[in-house]
């Protein structure tokens, strides 16, 4: 990746950073979190296969574009402070469809550019759910790239213990719960069992 490549993708995260309900360096700690859990799956050898054809570097850099479709989505809905209608919450739910479209378009340009492949695969996937209840192409199990399932954990992480218009911070061990309790049917159960093992790594990432 080069120089100039990993630059602009770093500006389109902060473009994305400052169209979300706050700008708190989501974008940056997703990036760090991915990070941790590739390097321990890695090292733990599980989905050797899968994992010998991502390049963790390129990954944790593409996981800033994961949310990349929500700059398609009107500021009066993406900014509301109260409950989304079930309308606003279906064209919110759009933005990892918008997010691929938007993706693909760049990839027509650079076809060869292994970061904007990955941050396709990592945009429209994101919100899949291990038992095939996400969005938005309802995939289930390892149907959903691995990517796909490493950025559901490290998001939602981060979304349970940050301060939102909508809900107070969450303790790093009530998230950590949630997370458990939802092996299996939000996300990979053998996902959530590295992310149990390198817990108290990212709790440390983030008061440092």
């Amino acid at each position: 990746m080069s120089g100039l490549e990993k630059a602009l993708i770093e500006m389109m995260a902060e473009v994305i950073e400052h169209r979300g309900t706050a700008a708190d360096g989501h974008v940056g700690r997703v990036r760090l979190f991915v990070r941790i859990l590739l390097e321990a799956l890695e090292a733990s050898g599980f989905y050797a296969e899968e994992m010998s054809e991502i390049d963790i570097d390129i990954a944790a850099d593409a996981s800033q574009l994961h949310d990349v479709g929500k700059i398609a989505i009107r500021d009066s809905i993406l900014l509301k402070s109260g409950s989304l209608t079930d309308v606003e919450f279906e064209l919110v739910k759009n933005h990892t469809a918008l997010g691929g479209k938007i993706v693909g378009e760049m990839l027509l340009k650079v076809p060869d550019s292994k970061l904007l492949q990955y941050a396709k695969v990592i945009a429209e996937s994101h919100h899949e759910r291990w038992d095939g209840g996400g969005y938005h192409k309802g995939l289930k199990g390892r149907e959903i790239p691995l990517l796909g399932r490493v950025i559901a954990i490290a998001d939602v992480y981060d979304a349970l213990v940050t301060k939102r218009p909508y809900k107070d911070a969450f303790s790093h061990a009530k998230a950590v719960e949630i997370i458990k309790n939802d092996g299996g049917v939000h996300f990979d159960p053998a996902l959530v069992r590295l992310f149990l093992d390198v817990q108290g790594k990212i709790a440390e990432a983030i008061s440092s």
